[in-house]
């Protein structure tokens, strides 16, 4: 290596995006040797590297994000090329990370991590709000529990869900804007977008971007594009007299080109007085829910393939108390998932001997799909267990349900979370649960009413780790978790709801 022979210039200076970050602004010289790529990293004065190599081409420029650096420190950092072996490099260049702010969430570890359940460069992602504004924004945790990466929205949204894209960056939806926003993977915001910006290219009225989801497909014909719910409002005839409702529904689309690729809404066609689906009642209400015109209160979606191929948009529906399943080609919902729904829930699919109807999900948040060994699909809920029938007590818990869709059955096959005791919680709203990888963790969020993030063993339930936040307004605590097994692993981040 030869310090302070670096082929261009580079500059090491703090973010104005990411708290806690730092970028490399690199412009490499027009010259280099032909087919031989340039490799370019950040490395601290010990040679340890703080970003992951990037392929700059000769006379090309680049920005990279150096991520991980404690709040506070003031490390010295280096910015190294290597060209066919050949690494050149700049000289030490001492920045200044920023403190975490005083107004920062007040969440703390209260299990440390003493089983090695994660990894040292693992972190913990959600949402939160730095009080002293209001300012929304989404941050990372190590496993000591301390802030490690985030990125404040700037123009204030309080953003509750944020989806990693791939390639880098991420997309989020707010509480505050009703758009779906784009950041690159510098924390920088690249786009903000209300239905409005898709006008013209819809089968169906959407009149805003709900803040509940927004997720990348990762499969199929449409992979790479965005799909967020929405909402449209009608005014429908029921018993004689008009009430209004509101419906969700899927807008899919390219966030390259902004191209609508795919849309839905329960709905259907305005003014006709009934859904799209008769799977669908306008009069209908689950239990956890007094909320007639939100008759529906969408949460979560999910995007697969069927055996065939076929697409699918897997659906939380929190005010029926029902997770539907609805097939693009056609727009039909295939099947619904709870109480009074299409499935008979079962203490085991070969037994078939029925359950009592307080063993479904209530009011629950976060479906995701897990990979099985018996021959039917695993759906993971977070269940809030809202005003949960025939038992004076609410209690939430995660529960995963093996599905066999032919027969119409639905059995647990594990749950975490008791009906009272120690092992005890309550989430009136938000709520999520993932399967990490490997197999043998489940992150788990609870939401409102002081959440907590945990890292539970699978299928044992024991708490590998966890972290606690104050009780505060319950639209500013956490609503979703993610992991990632380190800073840079974007793509690593839990899916589903």
């Amino acid at each position: 290596c030869t310090a302070g022979d670096f082929p261009g210039r580079a500059e090491l200076r703090t973010s104005d995006t990411e708290l806690f970050g730092v970028v490399a602004e690199v412009e490499l010289e027009g010259r280099g040797a032909d087919g031989v790529p340039i490799l370019v990293w950040v490395e601290d004065a010990d040679g340890v590297p703080r970003s992951p190599p990037v392929e700059v081409p000769a006379g090309g420029a680049a920005q990279l994000p150096v991520r991980g650096l404690a709040p506070g420190s003031s490390p010295a950092l280096r910015v190294v090329a290597d060209e066919g072996g050949r690494r050149r490099m700049t000289g030490a260049t001492t920045v200044e990370v920023a403190p975490v702010p005083a107004d920062w969430p007040a969440c703390s570890l209260t299990v440390p991590d003493t089983t090695g359940a994660l990894d040292a460069d693992a972190v913990i992602c959600t949402n939160g709000v730095q009080s002293a504004d209001g300012r929304g924004l989404v941050y990372c945790v190590d496993r000591e529990g301390q802030p490690r990466w985030a990125v404040p929205h700037p123009g204030g949204a309080k953003m509750r869900v944020m989806e990693p894209i791939d390639g880098g960056g991420f997309a989020a939806v707010s509480m505050s804007n009703g758009k779906v926003d784009r950041f690159d993977a510098t924390g920088a915001l690249q786009a903000e977008l209300s239905v409005a910006r898709f006008s013209g290219q819809t089968r169906f009225v959407h009149e805003w971007i709900d803040p509940h989801e927004v997720i990348e497909l990762r499969e199929g014909p449409w992979a790479g594009a965005l799909a967020v719910l929405t909402v449209a409002s009608d005014v429908v005839e029921i018993d004689g007299a008009d009430q209004t409702r509101l419906a969700y529904g899927i807008l899919v689309f390219d966030p390259a080109t902004e191209e609508v690729l795919w849309d839905w809404s329960a709905h259907g066609e305005l003014g006709d007085d009934v859904p799209i689906d008769p799977a669908l009642d306008y009069r209908r209400l689950g239990a956890s829910s007094s909320y007639a015109t939100d008759f529906m209160h969408a949460n979560a979606l999910v995007h697969h393939l069927a055996e065939g191929g076929e697409q699918r948009f897997t659906m939380s529906l929190r005010h029926q108390d029902w997770i539907v399943e609805v097939d693009v080609d056609s727009d039909a919902i295939l099947w619904r998932l709870g109480d009074g729904g299409d499935f008979t829930l079962v203490e085991d699919l070969d037994g078939a001997v029925p359950l009592p109807r307080q063993d479904w999900f209530y009011a629950q948040h976060a479906p995701a799909w897990v990979d099985s060994d018996d021959g039917h699909p695993h759906l993971l809920v977070f269940d809030n267990g809202v005003h949960r029938p025939e038992t004076d007590r609410s209690y939430s818990r995660v529960i995963e349900l093996a599905l066999d869709v032919d027969r119409g059955l639905a059995a647990p096959v594990f749950t975490w979370g008791e009906e009272e005791g120690e092992g005890s919680f309550f989430g009136l709203g938000g709520g999520d649960a993932d399967l990490l990888p490997g197999g043998d963790r489940l992150l788990v969020l609870k939401g409102w009413d002081a959440a907590f993030a945990a890292v539970v063993g699978y299928p044992g339930g024991e708490v590998l780790w966890r972290m606690d936040c104050a009780d505060g307004d319950d639209e500013d605590e956490p609503y979703r978790a993610r992991y990632a097994p380190d800073l840079y692993a974007l793509d690593g981040w839990g899916e589903g709801g």
